[in-house]
Formats: structure tokens, C-alpha cells, sequence
């Protein structure tokens, strides 16, 4: 229907066709809005490597605070993995109770292969938490936040390792959900 598609703005990048047209069901043509008539979208394919997101920034920012929590026991051939972050520029770091419940061993790995033997400060299964601690200086810390200031359905990300050492520093995003 004419006139009910709202105006699109120029296209900062000289691309000012904002508009598809394509067969109705009818047989008729129509112009109507596709999703890449987003001018934030329209990117020439060379300007690619120029594209840096605020995901991209804060996973550059964070991932250098991120590691990977891998836990070994006597008493089996298996071990636990899981994922942790850099509390203070000392060396403590937080994981959560379940990965090192009973482990002999801890290490903690950074993303660029760093290895160091962690010893357990404390731990809590009711709120499954635990801090480590690794002999190193100059860490850099994350920066913690204030969840009294977040609401449903804002974004979330996550950096860590999930089920397998090879993916050690993916990350994932979702939506703040209660």
C-alpha cells in the first residue's frame, strides 16, 4: 500500500537504493523494505575488515580477563572444565564450586596458553562459587559490574570455555531474562 512504508535515510555509504522490488502474490510487483535496508548494514564488502562492533570491543576488552579452569582427581582418569575470571591484578580468580569440587589439581589457562597451578582460597556450593588463587602479578582484573542496574531484556554476553578445552575463549551472547 503506497505511502505506508516509512522513509528510509540516506545510506552513508552512496547506496541509496533502500528498496527491493519483487513479484507480490498477485503477480504484481510492490516495493517493500528487506532486512539489509538497514544503512547501518550496507557495507561494501572491501570496507569489511574496517568493521569493528562494540561486541568486538568488549570481547578485546574482556577476554584478556577470561580463563579456563581445568581440574584433575586421583581417584579417576577424568578431569573437570570449566570457566573463570580475574578478580585482582594479584592473582585471585573466581570460578564456580562445581568445577573444583574435589579436584586434586587446578590449573588455570588464559586464551594465549599462559598455565598456572591454582590453589583454593574458598569455595561455596550453595551459591557455587569459589575463588583460586595463581602466583602471578599484573593481571588485569574485569570489571565487574552493578546488577541493580540491569533490566529484563537488556543484552548479555558471555566469554568462556564450554565442553572442550578447543573452544576456550568463545563467546555467546543472550538477553537478561528475569
Amino acid at each position: 500500500v503506497p505511502g505506508l512504508l516509512p522513509e528510509m535515510p540516506e545510506d552513508p555509504f552512496g547506496n541509496n537504493e533502500t528498496s527491493q522490488t519483487r513479484p507480490s502474490v498477485g503477480g504484481d510487483t510492490e516495493t517493500s523494505l528487506v532486512p539489509t535496508d538497514n544503512p547501518e548494514l550496507n557495507l561494501n564488502i572491501t570496507d569489511y575488515d574496517k568493521v569493528i562492533t562494540v561486541q568486538t570491543e568488549l570481547y578485546e576488552k574482556c577476554s584478556v580477563s577470561c580463563v579456563s579452569i581445568i581440574c584433575s582427581f586421583k581417584d579417576s582418569s577424568g578431569y573437570a572444565l570449566g570457566s573463570g575470571f580475574v578478580l585482582s591484578t594479584d592473582g585471585y580468580i573466581a570460578t564456580n564450586h562445581h568445577v573444583i569440587e574435589d579436584a586434586d589439581t587446578i590449573t588455570v589457562q588464559f586464551y594465549d596458553g599462559t598455565e598456572y597451578t591454582a590453589r583454593l582460597i574458598g569455595s561455596d556450593s550453595v551459591t557455587d562459587l569459589a575463588v583460586l588463587r595463581i602466583e602471578a602479578d599484573g593481571l588485569i582484573p574485569v570489571e565487574l559490574g552493578d546488577s541493580n542496574k540491569i533490566s529484563v531484556g537488556e543484552p548479555v554476553y558471555a566469554i568462556g570455555t564450554p565442553y572442550d578445552i578447543t573452544l576456550a575463549g568463545t563467546m555467546t551472547s543472550g538477553i537478561v531474562s528475569g
